[in-house]
């Protein structure tokens, strides 16, 4: 069975929203497959993209603490990457 916030549930989703993407055109398979083969440049990127993201969550850390609202990093990186993962999906969804 699929506990909800388990690792299978997460697959499950994950797979649905692909399949989602491609049937309804935003995806291309193909060209995710060709962006494979830039993977040099990919494991030079992700990290520095990540350190990004890592200083976002601790400056939001930061300004928390300043309002007397204490929240752990691991939190505030959470917080951070579904910020980042609904304003992606807004500014796509402005584009059609």
């Amino acid at each position: 069975m699929l506990r909800l916030g388990g690792a299978g549930f997460k697959v499950v989703v994950a797979a649905a929203l692909l399949f989602l993407l491609v049937h309804i055109e935003r995806l291309d398979p193909s060209a995710v497959v060709g962006a494979g083969r830039h993977w040099p440049l990919l494991i030079v990127v992700a990290p520095l993209i990540y350190l990004q993201l890592a200083i976002t969550a601790w400056r939001w850390q930061f300004l928390l603490r300043l309002q007397a609202l204490s929240i752990g990093f691991g939190d505030a990186f959470s917080l951070t990457m579904v910020g980042i993962a609904v304003q992606r999906c807004h500014s796509g969804l402005r584009r059609r």
